[in-house]
């Protein structure tokens, strides 16, 4: 075989359990040494040299064979064999179509020193790029009436490219803490630790879109692709996948099959179904009321135009499902709904993450189902890796369900690839919260409230991990402020439990007796205050009647540290048999 770099003998090879050693001619697999051809051993060592770059069937051939008059059908042999050799791995090494191979895990390499030892590849320069922010694309004109164009094109054109295993790509929820922020795109990249960034604008007149895009290499800003085009509206589905192909292939060096594939698949033929799902998207996103039922219009809009709009059926869930948790509708008004809305989503498209993970949370808040939620979790997690409502969603489950080191894997991967939503921040902290490690959840809440100084749903677990610690004025006086700002019955509970712990019974009753006068089903908050005033039975009978509603307040019971004082209690464990 030609040697292609200077010194390229003395290279090992790591990736997974295997190491190819090229002095030694040895192929191991956890130490164990692995049988090779010697044309298997000299093509792996080619794939390896080149990963994440495309091979060429002739450049196999030459390096190879040296020129060699042999049949095109001996590479397909050797593939064969080393797709063999690599048993479960065998996928490692994709077929690009009518282009070559492609070997797509991570390869490490060190050189084999004078003495035996081992150094650093000095010279060996990657020359593909596998990471990616999309940061969030400017509206042009300036019309709040296109915002939720640039919005919705910035979160599918991640969604398209995070589909990629050899591509890491922030999450949205990250990517839009950036949006109406001034930012120097090289500190970003920086910052989320990749090495490139796509920016720019996208602008909407009358039926055409215009598109000013730059692809930028952050390590020296160098940029890597432009585009800048207009189309008509219609085509949106097209230029978005395009774009994320273009994308793709600049950094990756070109395109699997599979890869391929993905990029091109498209959730709707309807431009206009497209549009309207995207305008849906932009009013989901602020949790108002207004902006929900706005979104309910707009997706159903979009199901007119295409009957078969999968994602728009899940939309109508997920916004249903907001409604309620939020507390705008009654549960008996959106139940039959949400289940019909992502019943037609799962007949239409079972595969996708979107439709399992929805599914999931239904199963789980509203059946309280935890065997078949979780089985559409980790469905959801397995068509998608980075759809980051799934992982969030199972890790919830995993915590509330006391699997606390199963959740912390998951928080770890959503760490990487969603490192400043307020989503990731304050699942820790909640997490923390639950094991009792008071004073890191504390830490961990009062890092999250910088980053989003007007997150007040973080304030509940943080005030009673503050009267955890003994801090009774300071927890009360945080979640005074909490209630403040935005009141609700669930928060007025919290601040009654607070009072009860520091010993002010009369402020705590009267909290409790006013929530039992405001609210039509008992709150599982306000059972707290019945517990941590010592009115036990009292309290048992209460929690018992609130049974007739499922709340994810009772799931949450299993590790809620306020229920600690009843845990051993027979009438508690009793009632908790009939939740989990």
């Amino acid at each position: 075989m030609k040697e292609t770099h200077t010194n390229i003998a003395d290279r090992i090879y790591n990736f997974g359990d295997f190491e190819l050693d090229v002095k030694g001619r040895r192929f191991t697999e956890n130490g164990n040494l692995v049988k090779l051809t010697r044309k298997s051993f000299d093509l792996l060592q080619l794939l390896l040299e080149k990963n994440g770059e495309i091979v060429s069937r002739e450049e196999i051939l030459k390096q190879i064979w040296n020129d060699e008059f042999v049949e095109d059908s001996n590479i397909n042999v050797q593939i064969a064999n080393l797709r063999r050799v690599l048993g479960p791995h065998k996928n490692i090494i994709q077929t690009v179509s009518k282009r070559g191979y492609c070997f797509t895990e991570k390869v490490s390499i060190k050189m084999v020193g004078p003495a035996g030892g081992t150094r650093s590849p000095a010279g060996f320069a990657r020359t593909f790029l596998n990471s990616l922010v999309v940061l969030p694309l400017v509206n042009a004109d300036q019309n709040p009436q296109s915002d939720y164009l640039a919005a919705g094109l910035t979160e599918n054109l991640i969604g398209l490219l995070s589909g990629l295993p050899r591509l890491k790509v922030i999450a949205y929820p990250t990517v839009s803490w950036f949006k109406g922020k001034e930012y120097v795109v090289s500190k970003v990249g920086r910052m989320l630790d990749v090495e490139t960034a796509l920016t720019g604008s996208v602008r909407q007149l009358n039926r055409t879109i215009w598109f000013d895009l730059k692809l930028v290499r952050v390590a020296d800003d160098v940029v890597l692709w432009s585009l800048n085009r207009q189309a008509p509206s219609p085509e949106i589905l097209l230029q978005q996948s395009e774009i994320a192909v273009k994308v793709a292939e600049t950094l990756l060096g070109g395109l699997t099959e599979p890869e391929s594939r993905a990029l091109a698949i498209t959730p709707t033929a309807e431009p206009e179904a497209y549009h309207d799902y995207l305008r849906a998207g932009h009013q989901l996103a602020t949790h108002t009321k207004a902006g929900l039922e706005k979104s309910l219009d707009y997706f159903n809009r979009a199901i007119a135009a295409d009957p078969d709009y999968a994602l728009a059926y899940v939309g109508i869930a997920n916004a249903l499902f907001l409604l309620n948790g939020y507390s705008f509708s009654p549960l008996e008004s959106i139940l039959a709904k949400t289940r019909q809305a992502i019943s037609r989503a799962h007949e239409i498209a079972p595969d996708l993450a979107e439709v399992r993970a929805t599914r999931g949370a239904l199963k789980y808040v509203y059946e309280w189902n935890w065997y078949e939620a979780e089985k559409e979790f980790l469905l959801a997690v397995k068509f998608n890796p980075n759809y980051t409502f799934a992982r969030y969603w199972y890790v919830v489950f995993l915590m509330l369900s006391g699997r606390f080191t199963e959740a912390r894997e998951h928080l770890n991967h959503l760490a990487v690839i969603d490192p400043l939503s307020l989503s990731l921040h304050k699942t820790t902290a909640s997490l923390l919260y639950y094991q009792r490690r008071y004073e890191e959840s504390i830490q961990q809440a009062e890092k999250t409230l910088e980053l989003y100084p007007k997150s007040i749903r973080l304030y509940p677990a943080l005030a009673i991990s503050y009267s955890k610690l003994g801090q009774f004025e300071k927890s009360i006086a945080l979640m005074t402020a909490g209630y403040e700002a935005a009141p609700s019955l669930s928060r007025l509970a919290v601040l009654g439990y607070l009072h009860a712990a520091a010993g002010e019974t009369i402020q705590a009753r009267q909290i409790r007796d006013h929530i039992n006068r405001e609210s039509k089903t008992p709150q599982v908050e306000n059972f707290f205050i019945f517990v941590e005033l010592g009115e036990i039975e009292e309290g048992l009978d209460y929690l018992e009647k609130s049974l007739v509603r499922k709340d994810l307040e009772h799931v949450a019971l299993i590790v809620e540290p306020r229920a600690d004082k009843v845990r051993s209690n027979s009438r508690f464990i009793e009632i908790m048999s009939k939740i989990h």
